[in-house]
């Protein structure tokens, strides 16, 4: 069993309310990854156990990256401050992957290949299943089925409750990126699906009931991070320098566009425009229609990995040069931007009025959506890549001490009406 510390009071290190002015996508690399920075995990004796979660529930359940298959980031939700650390669960290190969770259990990958569940109320180890490579692209729920990509080219499906083996699918490459979900029409009757892409250069739609193929895209090259799903719509990029659009239902090409530039993390779709942070250090807006750039936003020559969350008004990007950037979404004009102390990977989610992100300086942030002020920290004290999940009254994120944290948010709530 992995060891388990539950706590219910923030660590010295917590500052609340700390508002400073800006002062200016689990993504995953084409190439290799950072490994931990081996800075020592923060002191884990502090306050006495809780023995359950909070009555009132908050977000129900987070079943795939970023909490929806869209996968813009955005979820509405009420969210008090400050949170306060519940346990913390040791794993193996690094914990790139993002959690997901079905609002009583936690599930995420190490990087030892270790695939856990977990009590989201205590961090209780429930189960663990093994494969052979390593686990850096987030899991996903589909039904009674958990299903997740591991390097070992392999994609494993689990009973969700008790760990027992459903089905293996076996890909020619690296599995980095995320499993996504929507569900196929067929004469049969409804079929859901698991989409993910492979460094064997192809996209992939499973049938998530038994593993079997449904359609697959050859790419140029690697295919990287997590496809996203709006509509009857799949978009995902990858290390040959396109966007592409496909049929969900029938993995037809819709529209395929070059970019000229490594795509690591994913690509959101939001009223036919597309969205993405890519390697050639811009973020940039794309018609999907005729893939004609609406605009491009480059402020300093450093890449992006994480994916960015997409609002109404606003694309949202950490990157590697240390900077956050609220950028505004009709017009790529930057509205505001927000430095931090290291690089971030961490795909930011946006609830409660808040950007919600880790960084490679091991702080998770929380900044005014509104104006990028900081509005609250949390330093973990090591490399922050995994992307954070929102379920009940926790906030769920992995760190490369090979730690899976959970805290507790006051005042959550369901989605609003």
């Amino acid at each position: 069993m992995k060891k388990i510390i539950l706590q219910d009071v923030p660590l010295p290190t917590v500052l609340w309310p700390l508002c400073l002015c800006g002062a200016f996508l689990s993504g995953v690399s084409c190439g290799s990854r950072d490994t931990p920075n081996g800075a020592e995990a923060p002191d884990s004796t502090m306050g006495p156990a809780k023995e359950e979660i909070a009555a009132d529930p908050g977000i129900p359940s987070w079943t795939v990256f970023r909490g929806a298959p869209d996968l813009t980031g955005v979820v509405d939700a009420k969210i008090g401050l400050p949170l306060e650390l519940r346990w913390q669960v040791e794993a193996e290190d690094p914990v790139l992957a993002s959690p997901v969770s079905d609002g009583e259990r936690v599930y995420i990958g190490d990087g030892d290949g270790n695939f856990l569940c977990l009590a989201l109320k205590d961090g209780a180890e429930v189960w663990k299943a093994k494969t052979e490579g390593t686990i850096e692209g987030t899991a996903c729920i589909i039904g009674d089925r958990i299903v997740v990509g591991s390097t070992d080219g392999l994609v494993y499906a689990y009973d969700k409750m008790t760990g027992a083996p459903a089905w293996t699918f076996e890909t020619l490459g690296e599995i980095v990126g995320g499993i996504n979900t929507f569900t196929r029409q067929s004469p049969d009757g409804s079929i859901p699906c698991a989409v993910f892409g492979s460094h064997d250069n192809k996209l992939y739609c499973i049938d998530a009931r038994d593993g079997t193929e449904q359609w697959s895209v050859e790419t140029g090259y690697y295919v990287n991070g997590t496809p996203s799903v709006s509509g009857d719509k799949i978009s995902f990029g990858g290390c040959d320098g396109f966007i592409y659009i496909n049929n969900a239902q029938t993995g037809e090409e819709v529209a395929k566009f070059e970019i000229e530039s490594y795509i690591s993390n994913s690509i959101i779709i939001k009223d036919d425009v597309a969205y993405i942070a890519h390697y050639d250090n811009r973020v940039e807006a794309f018609g999907i229609h005729d893939g004609k750039k609406i605009w491009s936003f480059e402020e300093r020559s450093f890449p992006y990995y994480a994916s960015p969350a997409v609002t109404e008004s606003l694309v949202i990007a950490p990157g590697e040069g240390k900077r956050v950037y609220g950028i505004d979404r009709m017009t790529g004009a930057e509205v505001w931007n927000f430095r931090t102390a290291g690089p971030s990977a961490s795909s930011p989610i946006v609830a409660g009025g808040y950007v919600i992100f880790g960084a490679d300086d091991g702080i998770l942030y929380f900044l005014s959506e509104q104006t990028g002020e900081e509005v609250w920290r949390y330093e973990i004290g090591d490399e922050i890549k995994s992307s954070p999940a929102l379920v009940r009254d926790s906030l769920i994120i992995g760190a490369s001490d090979g730690r899976v944290y959970a805290f507790t948010i006051p005042e959550a709530s369901v989605p609003m009406e």
